[in-house]
């Protein structure tokens, strides 16, 4: 896949070709990898607690 200048790029995006000027046009909370920790916060729940402080016994 190439990309001329203008076009949109997602985080991650790797170049091979030479140095890039880029333009961040959202921010950091909006991002798609933003939204993939907060699902997985969410499916955690509870459990990241005990994760922390595991049950002695």
């Amino acid at each position: 896949m190439s990309v001329s200048s203008g076009d949109a790029v997602e985080a991650g995006t790797l170049n091979l070709t030479g140095p890039l000027v880029l333009r961040a046009t959202a921010n950091a909370r909006n991002s798609f990898l933003a939204e993939i920790m907060g699902l997985m916060e969410a499916a955690e729940g509870g459990r990241a607690l005990s994760r922390c402080h595991p049950p002695r016994g």
